[in-house]
């Protein structure tokens, strides 16, 4: 693509599409990412359908494409069926046993491949992705629960008997607690009449005990395993989910376990190209039980839970409902503590001593506080799921974000476009994807895995091939737009790059006490923080880290103007110091008016210091100016900050989405267009004194705005938007981004009448109507001979089998003349704009390649020079999805066995899908398909022959631009 340049009165500027100004590695690494910033791909392997050739093949194919990364789960079981009820049965001889040794040298080939190729890999901890275990794992070690069996007995006289135990899995004593009951309720004990009956408790199950006169209720506490195994793994590999508070079940799993073998293969890799461990979103179930629990408990919450238990799970009031309510609070937050400083910190600790990263998915279960964990990790990872699936929105991704900017690190990477089965019969693209995934780089994602694909054990000999149910996006090697799709690649590595910038820029540092849930919180910049962004921070990190200086809250390098609460009725004491500390110091804090402390640790005294605390802070309404903080309440956040003068980070149509990120060198706004409709509107930034530039992700092309104003602190831009467009806008000071005198005098030649637009109107020059050659592949049923098409047409309008269900690409062929009048005209940009197309479409004239498109603008910019005025060549190759092939390849004669049709999950639109019940024969022999009019092959069928095929090729009109 050509330089482009663009005056602006006094300045005159280069920008550039290929090329960029000696110096400028915030443009040259922009426009040619490297590899640290390139997406990543969630990777599963299934079953024992692994080995060392596929391996190779298919690593090279994720490089080619402009993925730098694998993270692995070494171990699926790939099963059919909600609730995972079958295996698939393979009958190929190149297959590997899970956890077998011929299977951990596939992982070490794999991390010898990876180096060999310049690429990372992360692996997940475990076999299956539910948490942290396998058959390493003894029962003993396993997650446990509280359990209790209570026995009535009246007073006085002698319990000389067995005490009925509640029983289960590896069953263990904890104590054994009397209570005497009132006499007009009994469901009320009182803690300070408890008896401790543990030592009366003989090694058979025997209580010897005198009782006192009166009622009793006897309590025989234990705990058990919740027999909770890992999922879902293969049969081998299959164990118990560790006990995440104990420091010695976490060290025996991860040490003993197969990611310490996995990281004890090529050990002079580590750090350089096995980079990570993760930690996947918490699936392991309830646990609220460790066998230190008790020491534990008394050590961290002051005071001893025994005569408190009967609360436990809230059939029982002890002492009052309030404070029952407030024991269980210390019970629960007891459990996120020893997660935290057991399960993260171990595993954190594990990883450095082996050179590696903690990659984390912290959340799962309402035990756990997920900003406490994402903080204890290096690269918090969030997820999102696409829109109307189970799980659908960026919330997690928020969370993450926010875990990482208040710890002080700057990668925040994200399991991305993952959806509930069967959503995505093989029907999206990346122009599908691009909403949703720039709502998450909205949230604070800068780095994503794209999620997922299943390890191609077939290689290219059976397409798609191998596939993870109908769970997440197939961004497998195998996919009809692969190639193409480089495009979409290079897209993600260019937002990751700018994303990847400096700091978050946020004015609201919201405090999310535990057991709050961060994810509560709508996702910015929409609702109440549309113009203002804001970032969560757990308690942990507030009682640690947070001060505050001249006003503003800091935390590390970020700073914030007003710090909110949320939820905040109950707050510890610890917390409302330190907010006392804070507002003595300048901050402005806003929220409800705290009344008591959460928990019964303290005492009395805590709820009366809360109280005290918070009577001083919000003693009035009034806003004080003397340089003291102050708190507010009952006023929104986004008009406190008004008042205080700060005006707002962002202005723009509610469609229009943004993130801000501001480092030495620039302010760096990214912008989305959420709407499949073209936007356009004045957009106000709060910088100024600096060049607005325009930065292209898509392409790479960088430019200047000339249109724009600036007033008190912030400047006003015209931007225009295509459906689902997204823009970068870049201030830089006028020495970044100024050129030579020699050049500035070209811009001026190139560029002088179109100076004072952002974007200059076009007109048609040429409309390239008539007939076209259309190309097919022969190889998936396509014609072998190219067709003439005598105007643009959907491929399934037509009668042909081959055209009608054809999946892939498809190769245009057109000449063209153009008015010479227009190709000696150097003062006007011209374009190639190929109107609709289905789906993606590689654009090359007169032999040179322009570029691929994938979303809106469907054109493409062409060098001056190239055209002539007569028999100018022009190829499109147009690929479409494998939605048509595999709807074709339904009218014939199946050559698999398959299960019955899945039971429809709530979530799920469709419940056609069937599962592969074992391995065909002449694809594991390498002979003749039985079925000869097949061309792919699945392990899930998602689709039938009476499915609606989907609209495909060039449909144009397509026609040659030109700048007015």
């Amino acid at each position: 693509m050509t330089n482009r340049m663009m005056l602006i009165p006094g300045i005159l500027v280069l920008l550039s599409c290929g090329t960029v100004m000696a110096g400028d590695k915030l443009a040259a690494e922009f426009v040619s990412p490297p590899d640290r910033v390139k997406p990543w791909v969630m990777l599963f392997w299934n079953s024992d359908f692994v080995n060392k050739e596929a391996i190779s093949w298919e690593m090279a194919a994720y490089k080619r494409a402009g993925v730098n990364g694998l993270q692995i789960f070494p171990n699926y079981e790939n099963v059919g069926g909600w609730g995972w009820a079958m295996s698939v049965k393979g009958t190929s001889t190149n297959r590997v046993q899970p956890l077998s040794e011929d299977w951990y040298e596939c992982v070490r080939h794999t991390i010898r491949e990876a180096d060999r190729l310049g690429m990372q890999l992360c692996f997940h901890n475990e076999p299956g992705y539910s948490g942290a275990g396998g058959p390493w794992v003894s029962v003993e070690h396993s997650l446990r629960l509280l359990v209790e069996r209570a026995t009535a007995f009246d007073g006085p006289g002698k319990f000389d008997k067995a005490l009925p135990s509640a029983g289960g899995l590896d069953y263990r004593d904890v104590a054994v607690m009397a209570y005497p009951v009132p006499e007009i309720k009994d469901t009320v004990f009182n803690p300070d009449k408890a008896l401790n009956l543990t030592d009366r408790l003989d090694s058979k199950g025997m209580l010897n005990w005198t009782a006192p006169e009166g009622r009793w209720t006897i309590i025989r506490y234990g705990h058990i395993s919740t027999g909770k195994k890992i999922h879902p793994a293969s049969p081998t590999a299959t164990g118990y989910e560790c006990d995440k508070m104990s420091r010695e079940a976490v060290l025996h799993h991860f040490e003993k376990g197969m990611i310490g073998r996995i990281l004890a293969l090529e050990p002079k890799l580590n750090g350089k190209t096995v980079v990570g461990v993760e930690l996947d979103s918490y699936e392991g179930g309830a646990s609220d039980w460790t066998p230190l629990f008790r020491e534990e408990f008394r050590k961290r919450r002051g005071y001893d839970l025994l005569p408190w238990m009967p609360a436990w799970r809230g059939r029982t009031v002890v002492g009052s409902q309030l404070q029952s309510e407030k024991f269980r609070h210390d019970v629960k937050r007891t459990v996120a503590e020893l997660c935290a400083d057991v399960y993260y910190d171990e595993a954190a600790a594990f990883c450095h001593a082996r050179n590696v990263k903690l990659y984390t998915e912290a959340y799962g279960t309402e035990l756990w506080c997920p900003l406490t964990m994402a903080g204890r990790a290096d690269v918090p990872q969030g997820e999102f799921w696409l829109p109307g699936t189970f799980g659908g929105g960026t919330s997690y991704v928020r969370l993450m974000a926010s875990a990482a900017h208040t710890t002080g690190k700057n990668i925040v990477t994200a399991e991305a476009f993952t959806h509930a089965p069967p959503r995505d019969v093989w029907q999206l693209t990346p122009y599908d994807l691009k909403a949703e995934g720039d709502k998450a780089y909205c949230a604070g994602l800068n780095h994503t895995i794209l999620t997922e694909a299943s390890h191609q054990f077939w290689q290219d000999r059976a397409k798609p091939g191998m596939t993870f149910d109908g769970w997440g996006t197939p961004f497998s090697v195998n996919q009809t737009w692969w190639e193409p799709g480089r495009a979409w690649m290079e897209y993600e590595a260019r937002c990751h790059y700018l994303l990847q910038q400096g700091l978050f820029v946020a004015d609201v540092l919201i405090l999310s006490p535990f057991p709050a849930k961060g994810v509560t919180i709508m996702d910015s910049p929409v609702g109440p923080h549309r113009n203002y962004n804001y970032d969560l921070c757990s308690e942990e990190v507030f009682l640690r880290d947070v001060r505050c200086k001249d006003g503003r809250i800091t935390l590390g390098n970020m700073e914030y103007r007003v710090l909110q609460l949320l939820k905040s009725a109950q707050l510890r004491p610890q917390v409302m110091t330190k907010l006392a500390e804070l507002v003595e110091q300048g901050a402005v804090v806003t929220g409800p008016k705290p009344v008591q402390s959460p928990g019964l640790e303290g005492g009395a005294n805590s709820d009366r210091t809360v109280a005290e605390i918070a009577d001083k802070l919000w003693a009035g309404a009034a806003v004080k100016r003397d340089g003291r903080g102050y708190g507010v309440q009952g006023q929104s956040t986004d008009n406190l900050l008004k008042e205080m003068g700060i005006p707002p980070d962002f202005e723009g149509p509610a469609e229009v989405i943004w993130i801000h990120r501001r480092s030495d060198e620039a302010d760096i706004y990214f912008l989305s267009n959420q709407k499949a409709e073209p936007v356009s509107a004045s957009l106000k930034f709060r910088s100024s004194g600096r060049l607005p530039e325009l930065w292209d992700a898509v392409t790479g092309d960088i430019r200047l705005l000339p249109e724009y104003q600036e007033s008190d602190g912030r400047s006003t831009i015209p931007l225009r938007f295509e459906p689902h467009q997204s823009w970068f806008v870049v201030f830089r000071s006028r020495s970044q981004n100024s050129a030579s005198s020699a050049k500035a005098t070209a811009a001026m030649e190139v560029r002088s009448q179109n100076v004072d637009k952002n974007f200059p109107e076009t007109k048609p020059v040429v409309e390239l109507s008539g007939a076209w050659d259309v190309q097919f592949d022969p190889k998936w049923g396509g014609p072998v001979q190219p067709v003439q098409l005598d105007k643009l047409v959907d491929w399934t309008i037509r009668p042909e089998p081959g055209i009608k269900y054809y999946s892939g690409t498809a190769v245009y062929r057109k000449a063209f003349d153009i008015p010479q009048s227009e190709i000696g005209n150097l003062k006007s940009e011209m374009f190639l704009d190929v109107g609709i197309v289905n789906k993606l479409a590689e654009i090359t004239i007169n032999g040179q390649p322009l570029g691929t498109l994938w979303c809106p603008p469907w054109r493409v910019a062409i060098p001056k020079g190239l055209l002539k005025a007569k028999s100018n060549s022009l190829v499109i190759k147009v690929t479409n999805t494998w939605v048509n092939r595999l709807i074709g390849d339904e009218q014939e004669p199946d050559d698999c066995e398959w299960s019955a049709p899945y039971p429809k999950p709530a979530f799920s639109r469709i419940s056609t899908t069937r599962s592969l019940l074992k391995e065909p024969e002449w694809l594991a022999n390498g002979t003749p398909r039985p079925s000869g009019g097949r061309f792919t092959f699945v392990t899930y069928k998602h689709l039938s022959a009476s499915d609606k095929l989907q609209e495909s090729g060039l449909l144009g009109p397509v026609r040659v631009l030109v700048e007015e």
